[in-house]
């Protein structure tokens, strides 16, 4: 294992290499790390969001939600001639939620998740050579909505703000050399080069099963391109996501 570290700054960055030679697979492990300014911008985030929360909460909704659900990454490139398959992949989102219902139906919610996207590209070169990327990406997000009750649901409709907190890819290829002597390698930890913000339309909706608990769907249209270099390697990544799950109150709205 390799492993460097670059420029005398107060943030610790390392970039490590680690290759791995097993007959002829070859394993290969990038993995680069800088944390601090991923910590402060995380910690800003939360405090904006408690204070907003605790401003007002003995007169609003607040609580936790897990949902489960499947992700896609659309990572078209323009240099990939062949077609790209994007297959659907499980994921999940977790975090709180506070609700603030104006007059009898309508509600303006906020809500601060941890949300887990995940990725899968198969790709297959003209000379037979196929690869799988695997795409891990872990977001901060901020969706602000507005929601309006009938009966026991109600549907919302909304944008949300996403932070990238980490992201690592792995690759898995194999194919046949000019010998005809097959050969497969993977690569792990690659650094994705991907945006840190993602923005999208984000539309969803609840079933009230009691007075603490809702039954809840959402789905994440992502409107931004995540791809760093859109002009200098031309690609178009996009972020999609629904998900199902579970919304518990800590508190209920008080009758006035």
């Amino acid at each position: 294992m390799l492993v460097f570290r670059f420029g005398k700054s107060l943030v610790p960055t390392y970039f490590c290499v680690k290759a791995e030679c097993i007959g002829s697979e070859v394993r290969t492990t990038v993995a680069c790390k800088t944390l601090a300014p991923i910590v402060m911008k995380t910690s800003s985030i939360l405090i904006i969001f408690l204070t907003f929360c605790l401003k007002s909460f003995g007169q609003r909704e607040v609580g936790l939600k897990c949902n489960i659900g499947a992700s896609r990454v659309l990572a078209w490139n323009s240099w990939k001639i062949q077609p790209q398959k994007f297959p659907i992949i499980a994921s999940g989102q977790f975090g709180f939620f506070y609700l603030n219902t104006i007059k009898s139906r309508s509600i303006l919610g906020v809500e601060l998740l941890l949300t887990q996207i995940e990725g899968k590209e198969k790709y297959r070169y003209k000379d037979g050579e196929t690869f799988v990327t695997y795409r891990d990406y872990s977001y901060l997000g901020i969706p602000i909505y507005y929601g309006y009750k009938i009966n026991k649901a109600n549907i919302n409709l909304g944008f949300q703000f996403n932070y990238l907190v980490s992201g690592r890819e792995r690759i898995r290829g194999n194919g046949i050399d000019l010998q005809g002597i097959p050969y497969s390698y993977e690569i792990n930890g690659i650094l994705p080069n991907i945006k840190r913000y993602d923005f999208g339309l984000r539309v969803g909706g609840n079933y009230y099963l009691n007075n603490r608990l809702e039954l809840g769907t959402n789905f994440y249209f992502g409107l931004s391109n995540i791809w760093k270099d859109p002009k200098i390697h031309p690609g178009n990544w996009k972020v999609r996501q629904l998900t199902i799950g579970l919304m518990y109150k800590f508190s209920k709205r008080r009758n006035r």
